[in-house]
């Protein structure tokens, strides 16, 4: 539900699975859109791409992953 108008810079935590959606969703905005992911980079065009080395090997390495980033330590 972001305004097109949106300069800020949007972010996700996602597997490629949500990717198109994420970039379909966004489409309009005018900020930076960063994708962390894990594994081979996934086709998100006009996105930051930043991989995310899940230690754990989880399925849930994107609350690890939000947390790092919230921390600083991404």
């Amino acid at each position: 539900m972001l305004p097109e108008s949106t300069e800020e810079t949007v972010i996700v935590f996602a597997s490629k699975g949500y990717l198109s959606l994420f970039c379909s969703l966004t489409a309009g905005v005018h900020g930076d859109r960063t994708v962390f992911n894990t594994g081979e980079q996934p086709d998100a065009a006009g996105c930051n791409l930043r991989k995310f080395e899940n230690v754990k090997r989880d399925t849930n390495w994107q609350f690890d992953c939000a947390n790092a980033f919230l921390m600083g330590t991404l």
